[in-house]
């Protein structure tokens, strides 16, 4: 069953009225595009913050897809995740952790993310990543350095 109104998380209390009502709802967010039938099942949210092509990544001839879910929780810590499509399933490739103030906007029109400014950005040609959580570096001048998106293929 598709949700034709909800309540505004502008407008109400996040808590006792948003929250309260999506868990009411029992509101999951499916991921389904035209001509795959696997279909991925990203549990009870209110929809994608963002959903970017990144390209071929891992140089197997398809594009890898980076989105991350708005779930109705209590935190603003989330995860990105990547996916390509493997022998018509969906299959996670990386996971990585962003804090939900890179979603904020203050126009009265949603933006539209080419990006995920501060944790997933593309530069001279190639996507990079910081990940939220990561908290041990291997070098002091690695601390808060973006890392090149490296993933593996279906057949690796």
């Amino acid at each position: 069953m598709e949700i034709d109104s909800a309540p505004d998380p502008f407008k109400e209390d996040w808590d006792k009225t948003v929250v309260s009502w999506y868990n009411v709802q029992e509101a999951d967010v499916y991921l389904t595009m035209a001509g795959i039938h696997d279909t991925l099942t990203l549990g009870s949210g209110q929809g994608l913050y963002c959903l970017l092509n990144i390209g071929d990544n891992n140089t197997d001839g398809k594009d890898e897809i980076a989105f991350v879910v708005d779930y109705c929780d209590n935190s603003r810590v989330n995860d990105c995740r990547i996916y390509s499509l493997c022998n018509g399933k969906w299959t996670m490739l990386l996971e990585f952790g962003v804090h939900e103030d890179a979603f904020n906007f203050t126009s009265d029109t949603i933006p539209y993310f080419s990006e995920i400014p501060d944790f997933l950005v593309k530069q001279n040609g190639a996507w990079v990543y910081k990940d939220y959580r990561q908290d041990g570096w291997d070098k002091p001048e690695d601390v808060g350095a973006f890392k090149k998106i490296s993933v593996s293929d279906c057949n690796r």
